[in-house]
């Protein structure tokens, strides 16, 4: 027993020295982002691997675009982890991670889109888990623009 309390509070020291280096502001929006706190509110109460989660993006901003306007191939990773990290929570991965103490990660990630995403264009991003093998998973996302209203 003491080693699992010395074990639990080194982790937490661990995440306390993260959250300091990241920055504290940072680092809450990141978590925002990846829909931590609405998994902490309202926590699923089973794991859903047919789950398709729907998470909305900002609008794409002209940092984010190549010379031709169109949204770039490093801002579709960037955005895809993040789709990647709200799929875990929405569907309840995020559970088993914390009970077996070992993250998932993607292993492969497929990205698609209905159409060209332009500068100051608004879109969501569907994401969906493809296939689990331990803590790999394989995650389809899919870009859609709202340019003509949501297209479900």
């Amino acid at each position: 027993a003491p080693q699992a309390a010395r074990s639990l509070l080194a982790e937490a020291a661990r995440g306390v020295v993260y959250m300091a280096r990241r920055g504290l502001f940072h680092y809450l929006r990141i978590q925002w982002r990846d829909g931590l706190f609405r998994f902490l509110l309202d926590a699923p109460t089973a794991v859903d691997l047919e789950r398709v989660v729907v998470v909305p993006g900002p609008r794409v901003a002209f940092a984010q675009t190549d010379y031709n306007r169109h949204f770039t191939v490093r801002e579709i990773v960037r955005d895809s982890e993040r789709g990647f990290y709200n799929l875990v929570h929405a569907s309840g991965l995020a559970h088993l991670e914390h009970y077996f103490r070992v993250m998932f990660f993607a292993s492969r990630l497929e990205a698609r889109f209905d159409a060209e995403l332009l500068e100051g264009e608004a879109y969501e991003m569907r994401c969906r888990v493809a296939e689990i093998t331990g803590p790999l998973v394989d995650v389809e996302v899919a870009f859609h623009s709202l340019r003509g209203g949501r297209d479900d």
